[in-house]
């Protein structure tokens, strides 16, 4: 099964910079690629996107709100190898602990791996 994940965060320090990697598996002839994911606005402020897929797909990508992150790749179908990196989001901190960064997987259109 295609998967992509995001790791869990425990940091600590203020206005620290994190890199938060976003892994696939089973990542076999994709063509494209819509994410959409949700962050505590609490913890952390976004900074950017490192797109690690070697130009393999393009990519746009835009912060549509604050907490909220829209990611689309695509392109030519691609094969990753299992924990590659697909692309890294980078956050300043704002507060110290742990807090997590989600898919929205309840709205159409989002959170989809197309061959």
């Amino acid at each position: 099964m295609k998967r992509i994940s995001i790791p869990s965060l425990d940091f600590s320090g203020l206005n620290r910079t994190v890199e938060i990697p976003v892994r696939v598996e089973e990542f076999t002839n994709i063509g494209a690629v819509t994410l959409e994911i949700t962050y505590n606005t609490n913890f952390l402020r976004y900074e950017s996107i490192d797109n690690s897929t070697n130009g393999h797909f393009r990519v746009t990508y835009n912060e549509p709100e604050p907490g909220c992150i829209r990611i689309v790749f695509f392109g030519s179908s691609q094969t990753l190898d299992d924990n590659s990196i697909l692309f890294a989001i980078n956050f300043t901190t704002i507060l110290s602990g742990v807090t997590n960064l989600s898919f929205s997987t309840n709205k159409p259109g989002f959170c989809e791996i197309a061959d």
